[in-house]
């Protein structure tokens, strides 16, 4: 039987990238502090420029999730589509 690596699931089509970031409504972002994890959904903006994705999130200056992220910045995100 012939197991399926990750590199056979990698989606590196622009076009196919932009379907998937258009569809999907809600990043959800992946914060550790301490080793306790905590998961932030956001909605998003983005821009996808010669293979560079950039990702715009809702933030106020001041705040928990900005703290995280200093102590942090080792971080992940979802998107369900």
């Amino acid at each position: 039987m012939h197991g399926m690596t990750k590199r056979e699931f990698k989606i590196t089509d622009e076009a196919e990238i932009r379907q998937i970031l258009d569809k999907a409504k809600v990043l959800r972002l992946g914060l550790a502090v301490d080793n306790v994890p905590h998961i932030i959904p956001l909605n998003y903006g983005y821009t996808l420029e010669s293979g560079k994705l950039k990702f715009f999130l809702h933030s106020a200056v001041k705040g928990n999730k900005l703290d995280l992220i200093r102590s942090n910045p080792n971080v992940c995100f979802e998107l369900d589509c």
